[in-house]
């Protein structure tokens, strides 16, 4: 585990030949010699050992399954031992690696809370993003972090700030006061910040409806100042705020210059999606329902957004939102919608577009082809003038 470890902050140098790393076949292959003698004496592993570990493997970007699945297990029972450094690097190391833990999460989410204070900014930070990065729904822990990080907002760097709110808004958890101390604390550091921690700040503001316009003017002059360094990720979400501006806040004067609204819309159009086998299904029943009437399918619209299928003359959306649009696990997993989701449709609806979301479980629900036919037939009911008998 120390081995590993100790290549994992030698590959992290800004000069890789001062830090002697070995070949990447190399380094490949002592991670999975540690992978195999790992699994077998897991047991012996103090906490430190275990998320030195993960860590490492994490960090260098190793994939070893067996192991993970092994120290997800074992982990479990020894949590309550693990100091906060620890608890997070273990939980933060599942989410880089994109392995799957519900129980090891739920844990933490447990065991998290009653130490709260003992976590370091960085900590705070990392753990919200991890809960968020695996879309793990814990509310009692995010109530503590979002209550620990008022207390401690004066220590926390940029990249942690953003992190954290970001975090807060892809999970969809409300948390007022947190965003209302940023708003208070952190404009003085915002000279400081990156284009990353601009866009992911700004738009978690946009997805909690977080309405402090003194903090948002600051924002936008700093942003002006290093608008060239934005990549289309972050024009994206600059763009979205700007939305929120326009047809949510009504404060014209927080809107950027027409020139960048303009390039940041460009580039949110650009964006391309793709049709899965649940729309396609939607599709073929909506245009048995609709009959002459024109079924618009991946439809870009005027303001950027994207649309799964409309109805033009209806003025309706219909969005299927499949797995990937909700909580993953823990509270809510596979039914509360992510931030990103909910932005989409609070803001096409402030546009004036009656959105329909087909949610992937409420249309397996419905069952054959008659039950799909009458749910989407009773959903349109809902948003727009009745169908027509055909």
């Amino acid at each position: 585990a120390t081995a590993g470890y100790m290549l994992a902050k030698r590959s992290r140098t800004a000069d890789p030949a001062a830090a002697q790393i070995p070949a990447a076949s190399v380094v490949a292959e002592i991670f999975e010699s540690v992978s195999e003698v790992a699994c077998n004496r897991l047991a012996d592993f103090v906490p430190q050992g275990i998320s030195n570990m993960v860590w490492a493997f994490a960090k260098v970007g190793h994939k070893a399954t067996p192991l993970f699945n092994a120290v997800a297990k074992i982990a479990v029972p020894k949590l309550a031992n693990f100091k906060p450094q620890e608890l997070t690097n273990t939980v933060y190391a599942f989410a880089i690696a994109e392995h799957d833990a519900p129980a090891l999460f739920d844990k933490a989410a447990l065991e998290a809370p009653s130490r709260i204070e003992e976590f370091r900014s960085s900590n705070l930070s990392n753990l919200a993003w991890s809960f968020a990065r695996k879309l793990h729904g814990a509310p009692k822990l995010f109530d503590a972090i979002a209550n620990e990080v008022i207390v401690k907002l004066e220590l926390f760097q940029p990249q942690e700030v953003a992190n954290t709110v970001y975090a807060f808004a892809l999970m969809g958890h409300s948390a007022p006061l947190l965003f209302e101390a940023v708003a208070q604390v952190v404009p003085g550091r915002l000279p400081e910040f990156k284009a990353q921690e601009f866009s992911n700040t700004m738009w978690a503001f946009a997805v909690a409806d977080a309405r402090h316009p003194t903090f948002l003017s600051a924002c936008m002059e700093q942003v002006l100042k290093s608008i060239d360094t934005f990549i289309p990720e972050n024009l994206v979400q600059l763009h979205q705020v700007q939305l929120w501006i326009e047809h949510e806040l009504l404060v014209p004067e927080l809107l950027l210059p027409e020139d960048v609204r303009r390039k940041c819309t460009e580039t949110m159009k650009k964006h391309l999606a793709t049709v899965s086998g649940l729309q396609a299904q939607v599709a073929a029943v909506l245009s048995g329902l609709v009959g002459s009437e024109r079924l618009e399918e991946e439809l870009v619209l005027e303001c950027g957004y994207s649309v799964d299928l409309a109805l033009l003359q209806r003025q309706v959306v219909i969005e299927v939102d499949g797995p990937s649009h909700f909580r993953q696990a823990g509270n809510g997993g596979g039914r509360i919608p992510t931030g990103k989701t909910y932005l989409k449709c609070r803001q096409l609806k402030s546009m004036g577009w009656h959105v329909l979301s087909v949610p992937h479980f409420d249309w397996y629900d419905a069952g054959d082809a008659v039950g799909q036919r009458a749910y989407l037939e009773r959903r349109l009911e809902d948003v727009a003038e009745p169908l027509q008998t055909l």
